[in-house]
């Protein structure tokens, strides 16, 4: 911000800038004040003296400079004519000119006048008459306080204040002082001041520095030029031109130029320039069309504009170039850059370039670094789940942790569904690429038209009513006595219910009783349903599944199974954060997300599946937490052929498929059928959960690019 505050206080000091002037020539350079006069009066450059003409002029303007305070009977405009200075200077009524020792004589009368321009006038209305040793007098006894021949420092301190009570200053950053004065003629104060023959030279000073406005005393601001040299000194400027290069790097640090500053699709070689020079002339046709339309819509006939109204468009550098006719590769000068300054300064504050600006601004591309710690930081957080089960021991045997799973299994339908079809498949698509994108600022209307969002949110809607109104016709069905819909279910738990006798009375080796609840038992992972079937018709088979019950080291077979299954989808959800987060932080954020919400239900169901196959607390634990452990290797996999955007695009629409299956095939399927002894409490906790997932995706699409976060 304090960058930018410079260059605009810089611009603003340029708009009143032009080319190089004379007023920048002054005394401290070491030009003598007569030449300085007359090349601030225009004569030509071998001339010696000061016309009549010439001399009228400098009167004139030391008149305006110091303006005559208006007393009754005093006309200053009439008063010390160019032929009356003249004619004192020189002791002659036939002379027209000053040549430079005239002009030092000259130069005492002008002071006098300047010390008090109306009282002067009124005593004084013949100078000649009065004559040039007069107005030595009158300066050398200034104060009466120090010698009568020598100008004390203490009285020319005096004459110096007394100009300046009506003195109009132009140059604040450059002045003279009577310290200044004295050291240009080597003046001391051991000698007394200056003499009689030196008064001639301190008073031409001081009229060259009247005249070109420089202040009085110490300056207490830089000069005038002090912010172009010094904006071309930041720039890297060689003989005073600036590239196009630092040029566009100006309206980058400033916030302007739409973003794009001239670089658009690098490291095609041999290209980059056509194509450049093509968006350029692209972006001006839509701001010439733009301006058209809103000029249209607005009714601004009458304006007579005939070019439109550009107030709100954003021009790039190279378009401002073009507009300024300068050649990109010639560079700009300080004159041309103070020509153009006024736009640059009309840019900012009329915050035309606000919007493309923060799109291009808001979403940066990650760092390997941050990746890849990003992306570890979401998968410990995730894998740290596995250790959750614990928590839901104590609800194992309890209604309240069915409860808890519909509103997990919820939660994850809502996050994985949201995120398939509001980051997903957008991004697949390319409405949602990365705003470092190539030429992503020329579409500025359509990076920001978030109606895809509502669509795929209304595609969502549509999946959430059809879900209640199949549990509400379930409901009703049930309650009227017409289970049409769970027949089949019902039909199969009356068939298998000796079986599911036989399974309860099972004892797993080593004598611990191992108790199935029913025969055909559904335990929810998540994912998956997995089902323990044990055939009433096949009694003589349950000798062979006891031998086969235990296997690898007390490990049951089902237990292997899931722990082998878990990791390979811990292993595939690693891979869509990892190829997520290779794309951008918000959407490996909201992969993450999607990712945790299905994870809890995932988790406590395989921990409670492998409990019911006989591991203790501590093994299933363990176990889960291991098997977790394959998602670091999907991250560090997807991290890696996640970099080609093409690829990522590709990879996205794959990942966006699974989610929609696992969340409307896998798990809808337990939501809309699970029974419940208390069927509007379930029903409550799985809306809850659906609507909670859905709404945390559907809150980061629509918020994602203000959403900064940063370790530097």
């Amino acid at each position: 911000m304090t960058g930018r505050l410079i260059f605009i206080v810089c611009l603003l000091a340029l708009t009143g800038l032009v080319a190089p002037q004379h007023d920048d020539h002054d005394h401290a350079d070491g030009e003598e004040p007569f030449h300085e006069v007359l090349e601030l009066l225009g004569a030509e450059e071998n001339s010696t003296t000061l016309t009549t003409a010439q001399t009228e002029e400098l009167v004139r303007r030391l008149k305006a400079r110091v303006p005559c305070a208006e007393q009754e009977g005093v006309t200053c405009d009439t008063c010390l004519t160019a032929e009356q200075l003249i004619e004192t200077a020189t002791s002659s009524n036939s002379a027209t000119s000053l040549d430079e020792e005239a002009f030092h004589k000259a130069s005492v009368i002008l002071v006098r006048y300047l010390t008090d321009l109306a009282t002067v006038c009124k005593n004084i209305t013949d100078p000649s008459a009065k004559g040039l040793s007069s107005f030595e007098d009158d300066l050398l006894q200034y104060t009466h306080s120090e010698s009568d021949d020598r100008l004390g420092d203490h009285s020319f301190e005096h004459i110096l204040e007394d100009i300046g009570v009506n003195y109009q200053v132009e140059n604040w950053g450059k002045c003279f002082s009577t310290e200044s004065v004295f050291a240009e003629l080597n003046i001391t104060n051991s000698s007394g001041g200056a003499t009689r023959e030196q008064l001639g030279e301190v008073a031409a000073i001081v009229v060259a520095s009247v005249l070109q406005g420089l202040c009085i005393g110490e300056a207490a601001l830089p000069e005038k030029t002090f912010f172009i040299n010094h904006l071309f000194e930041l720039l890297n400027a060689t003989n005073g031109v600036i590239t196009a290069e630092a040029f566009e790097g100006m309206f980058e640090s400033l916030g302007i130029g739409g973003g794009d500053h001239g670089h658009e699709e690098e490291g095609h070689d041999g290209h980059d320039h056509r194509r450049r020079r093509a968006a350029i002339n692209s972006r001006m046709k839509r701001a010439v069309s733009k301006s058209r339309v809103k000029r249209q819509e607005e009714d601004h006939d009458d304006h007579g504009h005939e070019e439109g109204d550009y107030e709100e468009t954003c021009f790039t550098p190279d378009q401002l170039m073009k507009l300024y006719l300068i050649e990109e590769a010639s560079g700009l000068t300080q004159a041309q850059f103070t020509e153009i300054a006024p736009a640059i300064v009309q840019q900012v504050y009329s915050k035309a370039c606000v919007e493309t600006t923060e799109t291009t601004t808001t979403s940066r591309v990650l760092t390997e670094a941050e990746k890849y710690g990003y992306g570890t930081l979401a998968v410990i957080v995730i894998s740290l789940l596995a250790l959750i089960g614990v928590l839901f021991i104590p609800m194992f045997s309890s209604s309240l942790y069915t409860e808890v799973l519909q509103g997990c299994i919820a939660l994850g339908v809502g996050a994985l569904s949201a995120d398939a079809l509001l980051h997903l498949i957008p991004q697949a698509l390319g409405l949602h690429e990365d705003h470092t994108a190539v030429d992503a600022h020329n579409h500025g209307e359509e990076v920001h038209d978030l109606s895809y969002i509502w669509k795929n949110l209304a595609v969502l809607g549509g999946i959430y009513l059809f879900f209640i109104f199949e549990k509400a016709m379930g409901h009703i069905t049930s309650r009227f006595g017409y289970n049409h819909g769970h027949g089949h279910g019902d039909h199969m738990h009356t068939n298998q219910e000796p079986a599911n006798h036989h399974a309860m009375d099972g004892v797993k080796p080593g004598g611990t009783s191992l108790e199935k609840s029913v025969s055909k038992q559904q335990l929810t992972n998540g994912e998956s349903t997995v089902t323990l079937d044990v055939d009433s018709a096949q009694p003589e088979a349950d000798n062979q599944d006891k031998k086969n019950y235990v296997c690898c080291k007390g490990f049951t077979s089902l237990a292997l199974l899931i722990i082998l299954g878990d990791g390979m989808h811990n292993l595939s959800d690693g891979l869509a954060i990892g190829i997520a987060f290779a794309g951008n932080l918000s959407i490996g954020m909201s992969t993450a997300i999607a990712v945790l919400a299905h994870e809890l239900p995932h988790e406590i169901g395989d921990f409670a599946i492998l409990l019911k196959c006989g591991m203790s607390y501590k093994q299933a634990l363990l176990w889960n937490f291991i098997s977790a452990l394959s998602c670091f290797l999907g991250l560090y996999i997807g991290l890696a052929i996640g970099a080609d955007i093409t690829s990522r695009q590709w990879i996205f629409a794959v990942i966006a498929g699974m989610f929609l299956y696992i969340a409307l095939v896998d798990m809808m399927p337990e939501l809309a059928t699970h029974k419940s002894a208390r069927p509007v409490v379930t029903f409550l906790v799985q809306n809850v959960g659906f609507m909670l997932g859905v709404t945390s995706l559907l809150l980061l699409a629509l918020y994602e690019d203000q959403i900064k976060i940063g370790f530097q």
